[in-house]
């Protein structure tokens, strides 16, 4: 064979070659974009079959109010409408709300009803960020980053900071009433918990506590990084909730 129909012969080859993998890298791309896509319309399947889940229990809860002798409070909405409210609220911002109830099992006027309901959500949501911080605690001396009276004065100066701002999380929804038979009333308030405001509390009592203790800079500026790396993840899997 001749050096020029060899070169031609490499040549063709070469184009078919060319032409194999342009195929080859074609049809990959296909099989991705068909998989991304179908991928996306399971989530989105998902996510639909998700939300109609909570709306069904949303109504399940609301019937189940009904029935336990419970009315809507001050309130001209009815108690579907304002439920359902509250679930869009929820559905539209899952990464920006969450939500919590205050209950009280005796009261009587109006005005103490939703005071007693406020300070017991107030209450329980504190506990909540206590329990937090004081899982945070535990990893810090685990860590070696504090000695076990550092991280009881850091815990305590975090409750104390966080149960005075704690009242600016909360958002009430709608509040229920169902009379006891007694003079006197049951009540329960629905409340929106701002996630956003919860992270600020929560970082904003953290250096409060951090200044009470009186810690090194660079012992402060570790527990603030181990901290807000913690508080991010928190975040994340909220979010991804």
């Amino acid at each position: 064979m001749s050096i020029k129909r060899k070169d031609v012969k490499q040549k063709k080859n070469m184009k078919n070659y060319c032409k194999i993998i342009l195929t080859t890298i074609m049809s990959i791309a296909l099989l991705v974009s068909v998989s991304e896509s179908a991928s996306a319309q399971v989530s989105k399947k998902n996510a639909k079959q998700e939300k109609k889940q909570e709306e069904k229990n949303f109504k399940e809860k609301v019937k189940e109010w009904e029935k336990g002798g419970w009315k809507i409070s001050g309130d001209y909405r009815t108690l579907e409408l304002a439920a359902i409210e509250l679930q869009n609220k929820l559905n539209e911002n899952p990464e920006k709300y969450d939500f919590t109830t205050g209950l009280v099992s005796k009261c009587r006027s109006i005005d103490a009803c939703k005071q007693m309901a406020q300070f017991q959500a107030q209450g329980q949501l504190t506990t909540e960020l206590n329990a937090e911080m004081k899982g945070t605690g535990d990893q810090l001396l685990n860590a070696d980053i504090t000695t076990g009276d550092e991280t009881n004065t850091l815990v305590t100066g975090f409750s104390r900071a966080a149960k005075a701002n704690v009242s600016g999380i909360l958002t009430p929804s709608f509040s229920l009433i169902k009379e006891n038979g007694d003079g006197t009333n049951s009540f329960q308030i629905l409340f929106l918990v701002d996630l956003v405001r919860k992270a600020a509390v929560q970082k904003g009592a953290l250096e409060s506590a951090i200044k009470e203790s009186k810690l090194t800079i660079e012992k402060a500026e570790l527990i603030r990084d181990f901290v807000n790396k913690s508080l991010e993840e928190s975040e994340t899997e909220n979010a991804e909730e």
